[in-house]
């Protein structure tokens, strides 16, 4: 009897915690979006969803998806972007931030973000129940959020 409750014990004690590790992301390749030049760079933008990401550092593995409103056509637009520290601070909603391409040569504070380069990333990671959100129709960015500081 003690052994069979001892192998029951075991086998649910190993159900949890497999259970517990699996991770509540899952990735989406890069070339499944159409990555275009379709906001100006500094333009003002407002995060109205984010898919999530998982902590961690510089080398990233992953993109992180937002949707993002922009100010001056009021277009809906997918963003993809390198998780940085403050990004989580950034996504909240209804705060007005400044959009800046990948390729963006102006000058803004952008956290660590670009101390990795964005072509060394294949893939979007999203949170699982965030992922229907991403089969949208709005043409899609690939950049940062920041502010502009003008002089």
């Amino acid at each position: 009897m003690y052994r069979y409750l001892n192998t029951l014990t075991l086998f649910l004690v190993c159900i949890a915690i497999f259970t517990g590790c699996e991770s509540k992301f899952t990735t989406v390749p890069l070339d499944s979006f159409e990555v275009g030049e379709h906001i100006q760079d500094g333009n003002e933008v407002t995060v109205i969803q984010f898919s999530g990401m998982e902590s961690g550092k510089p080398p990233y593995k992953h993109l992180v998806h937002l949707l993002i409103v922009d100010q001056e056509s009021q277009d809906t637009l997918n963003m993809l972007t390198l998780p940085g520290t403050a990004l989580n601070a950034m996504a909240a909603p209804n705060k007005v931030w400044n959009f800046f391409s990948s390729t963006s040569s102006s000058l803004f504070e952008a956290d660590d973000l670009f101390e990795h380069s964005f072509s060394q990333v294949s893939t979007v990671q999203c949170d699982k129940t965030f992922k229907s959100d991403l089969n949208n129709t709005y043409k899609t960015v690939l950049g940062v959020l920041g502010k502009s500081y003008t002089q």
